[in-house]
């Protein structure tokens, strides 16, 4: 039987973690092991030099889980490198999230890409899901109050099933982990798309009495690049094939040249 481990960066207590365990829990096992808290943002930081906890908690709907008192990278290193060890899933799914992961920038700042990316480094293929609202504001409302809004993960929770069911058929094809998102309107299409480098949401100073750097909400009227995540996120599901490799092999031979070009003399 096909294995699932399922993630989310926040809380265990998250509508979007419910709706990703209703959307597989009748295509496999399903283990779910998440946050404590809302780690939104919280990249791929990891706690050193102290304990973490973890606790036996439960869904919104009832369902037991463990949660990890720690960051996203924390509880996919617990769950895989001791409580799953010799159970290892076939898949780890993360998600799905409250809020979109657009461009390189937010990807490697979101703390639900990150626990997808650390389990493809340990070698189990991931998918990381995100879903933009109806509601912006609710995206910085603390997650723990999101209890009632599970109405709004209906149209996202159908779509990782159809998208888990795709890949149990047909695989990654080659992707170690996808970075999939879900627009506000419920859309048939879905596009494979590259991810800008930045540029998605608006960023400023804040001018008033007491300054400060805001990351804000997404342009609304900017022109992105073709076949980009940022083009198609309003109009259509979005999935953006990652590697782990961050090696760029076609420059490491043409950079072999430094290796005769400089020498390093000995003090």
């Amino acid at each position: 039987m096909i294995k699932f481990l399922l993630t989310c960066d926040d809380g265990y207590n998250s509508p979007g973690l419910l709706a990703s365990k209703k959307a597989v829990e009748n295509l496999g096992e399903v283990y779910v092991y998440a946050t404590e808290t809302q780690n939104t943002a919280g990249g791929s930081r990891m706690t050193v030099n102290k304990p973490v906890k973890y606790y036996k908690r439960n869904l919104l709907d009832g369902t037991e889980c463990v949660s990890v008192d720690g960051t996203p990278v924390d509880v996919v290193r617990l769950a895989l490198l001791h409580d799953l060890k010799d159970e290892k899933p076939d898949f780890v799914i993360s998600g799905i999230n409250i809020g979109e992961q657009i461009s390189n920038s937010a990807i490697i700042m979101s703390g639900t890409c990150s626990a997808a990316f650390m389990a493809s480094c340990m070698g189990i293929p991931s998918l990381a899901f995100g879903y933009t609202p109806d509601n912006e504001e609710i995206k910085y409302i603390h997650h723990a109050d999101h209890n009632g809004f599970e109405h709004m993960f209906d149209f996202p929770q159908k779509v990782e099933e159809k998208i888990v069911k795709w890949v149990l058929k047909n695989g990654l094809k080659g992707a170690d982990w996808l970075n999939i998102n879900i627009p506000t309107k419920k859309t048939d299409n879905i596009k494979v798309v590259r991810a800008i480098r930045d540029g998605y949401y608006d960023n400023g100073i804040d001018k008033r009495k007491d300054h400060f750097f805001n990351i804000g909400l997404p342009f609304k009227n900017k022109i992105f690049p073709e076949n980009s995540d940022a083009e198609w996120i309003k109009n259509a599901v979005t999935v953006v094939p990652c590697h782990v490799d961050f090696t760029d092999h076609e420059k490491l031979k043409k950079l072999k040249i430094l290796e005769n070009e400089l020498k390093f003399q000995e003090v």
